[in-house]
């Protein structure tokens, strides 16, 4: 975080400046000059007036005398009545371009004392460059404005003091920003007494700067010095409070440590147990859905039972109506009927067993009489076979024999298939040739 650090420093009608600034660069200025030629009332203008607006004589004059007062400054010798005068030290943070100004402004009147307000300028706005102007042109004349023109031009009553308390704590509030005012309060005295008039070795020798150093610093009472040893007793108490917790600490590691060491198998017993019980619920699973499964087949089941017993019902009641329907007349007229069907039945029934053997026995005929035919066809077939033969003999004997009818008769007679016949006639014509 970037910190303030003086950049420029003006007065306008104070002293010998009618409008003067001096730059400082990098938070640090060197005035030369001749003895007498203002370089001490120049530094102790803006320190530490500009800090606080203490403006005792002893705090003006490096030397520590009260001679001269705030309103030499701006009366001077007795040649002005009254006047008006400004001082002004604007900081800057390093590296950027953002700027805050602090301010005090005077009015001195002859005989009545001095005006006094302060002010400061955080939004950004500086002195000059073209934004807050501390003096107005008149007739050619610089004149400075007055306070209640400041006050109008500013327009922040939050940055805005008229006594030098409230001045002292608005600089800290907005510039160095101590927590308490005190501590402000030790700086600017540490500033005092560091400011010397001479550079004389006998000025910063140890002793003197250890002098000066106790001079600046705030005489610690006796309620600071009690807060201070009630802290040291309090932490010497932490101290063995710390010790004690700290070997509390190392028995809770090792407790937690075996406690750890229980919880992880604690953790893989019920891990092993969630395993086994998750095994199971499946298995559970598989079986509930077979058992739906089984169950939805015996709820079709029941269902088609109810259909099958409500259908049955249905035939019964349709029975029932028509037997209720139905007269005794009818019924006796029914069973006798039926009685004479069932004897009809039974004598179609012998009939069908008679006709059943009859078919039977016929059928042992056929397969007798079918053997029987097969071999007269056997028979037949063997005579035709010889009458074949025999008809080709003659044949081939035609132009040998000459037998005029009795061959016509031997061949009727084999025509009518009676070969002894024709065998004998056919004997007796060759026996009546060769005679």
């Amino acid at each position: 975080m970037s910190r303030w650090k003086m950049h420029k420093l003006g007065f306008v009608n104070f002293w010998l400046y009618d409008h003067e600034e001096f730059r400082i660069k990098d938070g640090h200025i060197l005035l030369r000059g001749d003895n007498a030629s203002g370089k001490s009332i120049t530094t102790q203008s803006f320190i530490p007036f500009l800090l606080d607006g203490n403006k005792s004589p002893e705090r003006l004059d490096p030397f520590g005398s009260r001679d001269r007062k705030m309103e030499f400054y701006l009366l001077g010798d007795g040649e002005r009545e009254e006047s008006t005068g400004y001082l002004y030290l604007e900081f800057k943070k390093a590296d950027t371009e953002e700027y805050l100004t602090i301010g005090v402004g005077m009015r001195a009147q002859k005989g009545k004392g001095i005006d006094f307000w302060g002010f400061c300028l955080c939004d950004g706005r500086r002195i000059g460059a073209g934004s807050v102007s501390l003096y107005e042109k008149i007739g050619g004349q610089m004149l400075p404005l007055s306070k209640q023109k400041l006050r109008n031009l500013i327009g922040d009553e939050n940055n805005w003091a008229e006594a030098p308390g409230a001045y002292k704590q608005l600089v800290n509030d907005r510039v160095f920003q101590f927590r308490d005012i005190r501590q402000y309060e030790q700086l600017i005295q540490l500033l005092i007494k560091v400011r010397t008039p001479k550079l004389s070795k006998e000025a910063f020798r140890p002793s003197e700067v250890k002098k000066i150093l106790n001079e600046s610093l705030q005489v610690l009472t006796d309620e600071d010095l009690s807060a201070m040893v009630s802290t040291m007793e309090r932490m010497d108490a932490l101290e063995d409070t710390l010790r004690d917790l700290q070997a509390a600490m190392r028995d809770a590691a090792i407790i937690r440590n075996e406690y750890g060491r229980y919880n992880q198998y604690m953790l893989g017993m019920k891990g092993w147990a969630y395993l086994r019980a998750h095994a199971k619920t499946l298995q559970l699973q598989n079986q509930l859905q077979d058992a739906k499964t089984d169950l939805e087949k015996l709820e079709q089941e029941l269902r088609d039972q109810a259909q099958k017993q409500e259908d049955a019902e249905t035939r019964f009641r349709q029975a029932k109506a028509q037997y209720a329907a139905l007269g005794e007349d009818d019924l006796e007229a029914q069973r006798k009927r039926m009685e004479e069907e069932e004897a009809a039945c039974q004598q179609f029934a012998e009939q069908l067993a008679e006709g059943e053997r009859q078919m039977e026995n016929l059928q042992h005929s056929i397969a007798r009489n079918e053997v029987d035919l097969r071999q007269k066809e056997r028979q037949t077939s063997d005579a035709q076979d010889r009458v074949d033969d025999g008809i080709r003999d003659l044949n081939g004997q035609n132009e040998l024999l000459s037998l005029g009818e009795e061959h016509d008769q031997y061949v009727q007679a084999l025509r009518v298939r009676d070969p002894k016949a024709g065998s004998r006639a056919l004997s007796a014509a060759l026996l009546q040739r060769k005679k």
